[in-house]
């Protein structure tokens, strides 16, 4: 019947009548009408409206989290803005986990629920049936999240209260690092805040961080550490006035990163004090930091990396990498090894203003982390070691500091509760730096066992100043060039072998592949032969007092053309001094590849064992004595200064996991990095120094979601994951041209009187 009335021409107005535009009407009641197709068309429009009304009071209650209450810094006269500020102690005001990944997807379910009406309505506007398609491609604009944005957008602008989704974009403009503009032009369309409400909930998103980060440090059952560096730019300004000058503005930012901790005897302060006592360090002498290396342990690694090496080059030996990878847990474990399924909690703390190269500076980074941030005050704080660690400027200032308040009365006043700790990614590349100081070579040398040379042979680019190379772009190529030459020492496992790929295609064909046993034995021998500080050793003496059992097979065509001062030796010498260079060589690229590969799984114990050794390489190479220093007081503090549980808190606490995920364990000191180059960026475009308003308030304290924040928005809108780098490619030209170098010199073979 319904139907008949609206479809009938009687009940259409005449051309002329003011009814003929009434249909859908919501501005005229429909009882006011006369025609029937205008009345049913009206009706309907306006019983609509009043359940879209209905629907709208209900789905911007409180209750329904929509809202993200914000606190103002200068708050205005009105209910609105009080109950936004939360001066109501009951108020919830908004923190990271409202705006996270299910933010949207919740959002989503609460409109379906709540106001299925409006959903319908815009879900049937942004739908056009399609045709169906053997293709199930993926939909550019999802309906779904577009719905939920205009749902957004109205709600915001009915009750601006009502942000939570604005605030979400805006936060993740602000991350993308957008321009102010982009606040000012999509605010007026509510699709975002406005810049200073995103300022305003920065601020209180980064409040409720370093309270959670107080927490933490007051905790009677849960420990944390302290890392931090310096910060600095130039400030340069566009126009000199009167007070406005170009400066250098320095700063210190840290992050508070939560422990795991199994003995809570860890952090027991008197038996540190105890121990400290004690002056065990005193006594120790250079033989003792020797034996203090688990030399067994270090020969196992080593084999298995050469094994490692040859499963990962060779396709034939595929089905050996995880066995592998197995026999790297069961052989080379040690303890403490990484913690399954663990994500690192870090907590970004607000910067500051301290100069780090003064003691001074340091005292006052401390104070500003420890003290105002971390509610450890020199009156109120929890009696305990607490770990503080950073680059080792920031060890070197720390030692300093401790050094100065050493006569004070009181313990927290002398720093006693301080446990210094040095990180290790600034150590690491310290090494990578000495090695290529100590491998180079002197430019115009045509020696073919320098580092120099194999880089040159691929095209590379020598590093121009070799005491601090790039760290990334360094270690790679120093990676390409150890695995080739481990490669090339595998040729004389098997005699007259010049192609491994060829050699071990042959071997399977023949049904004839070496067992992981087989390989492990060969491995052994390798490692005796090429990268053993006795190897080196012998390789400089004359082939009648070599030892058969390291001795490295020898040039059957080799014929001595140079006397001994031509090639500058002492006269009389006889061993093979690119030999010897190559086996120094393979002795340091074995432990800084088992240090680069302990750091990714999470082994601070696999860590501290190379660490052990590396302190002798600091120690004779001058390249940076005072890390010597720095390792030694590193190694001194863990063996004689620490309890059992709290060398084992440390060593398993050293490498951190913040994505959770396995194999991607980094080292403190970097994840500072990270946090670092986006505060400079940041506060490079607001001019700020490093103690005002925006870089400790807005910024700093955020600054552990907001470099993560894109992707999780990513994620949000079911957009598939994005690599942040760029796809590798393989280098199997530049391996394949460095084996051939390496049989062209034959570096790896025994030659009488052979040096450059």
């Amino acid at each position: 019947v319904l139907n008949l009335w609206l479809k009938h021409p009687s009940g259409l107005p005449k051309q002329h009548s003011p009814e003929r535009d009434m249909m859908f009407s919501l501005a005229t009641p429909w009882s006011e009408l006369h025609h029937a197709r205008p009345i049913l068309t009206s009706w309907a429009a306006q019983a609509c409206a009043s359940e879209l009304e209905r629907e709208t009071r209900s789905v911007i209650l409180p209750e329904n989290g929509l809202r993200a209450f914000i606190r103002t810094p200068c708050p205005r006269s009105s209910a609105l803005t009080a109950a936004s500020t939360g001066t109501n102690p009951d108020t919830h005001l908004v923190r990271w986990s409202d705006l996270g990944e299910s933010t949207i997807d919740a959002a989503q379910i609460l409109f379906r629920s709540v106001t299925p009406l409006i959903w319908g309505f815009l879900e049937q506007v942004a739908k056009k049936k399609r045709r169906p398609t053997a293709k199930n491609g993926a939909e550019r604009r999802p309906p779904e999240l577009v719905s939920d944005h205009a749902i957004g957008q109205l709600l915001f602008c009915r009750n601006r209260s009502v942000n939570v989704l604005p605030l979400q974009r805006s936060l993740t403009f602000f991350a993308a690092r957008a321009s102010t503009i982009i606040y000012r032009i999509e605010s007026r369309f509510g699709s975002t805040t406005t810049y200073n409400t995103l300022l305003d909930g920065l601020r209180t998103t980064g409040n409720e961080r370093i309270a959670a980060a107080a927490q933490l440090a007051r905790s009677l059952r849960r420990w944390g550490k302290l890392i931090f560096d310096n910060t600095q730019r130039y400030n340069r300004q566009n126009e000199m006035r009167m007070g406005r000058v170009n400066q250098m503005l320095k700063g210190a930012a840290g992050i508070w990163i939560e422990m795991i901790v199994q003995d809570l005897s860890a952090w027991d302060l008197d038996e540190k004090l105890r121990l400290i006592a004690l002056g065990q360090r005193y006594a120790v002498t250079p033989q003792m930091l020797f034996d203090l290396i688990d030399h067994k342990h270090l020969c196992t690694v080593r084999i298995l990396h050469y094994v490692q090496v040859l499963v990962d080059y060779i396709p034939e030996l595929a089905d050996l990498r995880p066995r592998v990878r197995e026999k790297f847990e069961e052989l080379a474990a040690k303890a403490p090894g990484p913690v399954p399924n663990h994500q690192t909690n870090v907590y970004s703390l607000r910067s500051n203003a301290s100069d780090l190269s003064f003691t001074a500076g340091i005292g006052t980074a401390v104070d500003n982390f420890l003290s105002t941030q971390l509610g450890q005050t020199k009156e109120d704080w929890n009696r305990r070691l607490v770990v503080v660690g950073g680059d080792g400027a920031t060890f070197e200032g720390l030692s300093r500091l401790k050094k100065q308040r050493q006569n004070h009365d009181r313990e927290v006043l002398r720093y006693d509760n301080v446990d210094l700790e040095l990180e290790l990614w600034h150590t690491r590349w310290t090494e990578v730096n000495r090695f290529y100081g100590a491998h180079c070579g002197p430019e115009g040398s045509s020696d073919p066992s320098t580092l120099r040379a194999s880089i040159n042979a691929i095209h590379r680019t020598v590093p121009p100043n070799l005491q601090k190379v790039e760290f990334q772009s360094s270690l790679d190529t120093l990676m390409l060039i150890g695995n080739a030459r481990m490669l090339d020492c595998w040729r004389f496992a098997w005699p007259r072998t010049y192609d491994l790929r060829k050699h071990f295609a042959e071997k399977k064909r023949l049904n004839a592949l070496p067992s992981l046993d087989d390989l492990l034995v060969l491995a052994k021998q390798l490692d005796l032969m090429y990268s053993t500080p006795m190897a080196h050793e012998v390789a400089s003496k004359l082939r009648e007092r070599q030892p058969v059992a390291i001795r490295v097979l020898d040039s059957p065509g080799w014929v001595r053309t140079k006397s001994d001062a031509e090639i500058g030796e002492k006269e009389g010498f006889g061993g093979d001094r690119v030999l010897a260079n190559s086996i120094a060589f393979l002795h340091d690229f074995l432990l800084l590849r088992e240090w680069t590969q302990a750091t990714a799984i999470g082994s601070g114990g696999r860590v501290y064992e190379v660490l052990k050794s590396t302190l002798f390489n600091f120690a004779g190479s001058g390249h940076n004595p005072k890390y010597f220093s720095y390792v030694l007081e590193t190694v001194l503090s863990l063996e004689f200064e620490c309890s059992p549980a709290l060398k084992h808190a440390q060593l398993q606490n050293w490498l951190i996991n913040p994505s959770g995920l396995a194999g991607h364990y980094v080292e403190g000191d970097l994840v500072q990095e990270h946090y670092i180059k986006p505060l400079t960026a940041y506060s490079q475009r607001a001019n700020a120094a490093y103690d005002g308003d925006f870089e400790r308030n807005v910024l700093s304290p955020n600054l552990d979601h907001l470099v993560r924040l894109t992707q999780r928005m990513e994620a949000a809108v079911h957009l598939s994951k994005r690599s942040q780098k760029h796809t590798s490619m393989h280098n199997d030209p530049e391996l394949a041209i460095l084996l051939a170098f390496y049989i062209q010199h034959d570096i790896h073979r025994f030659h009488i009187g052979n040096s450059f």
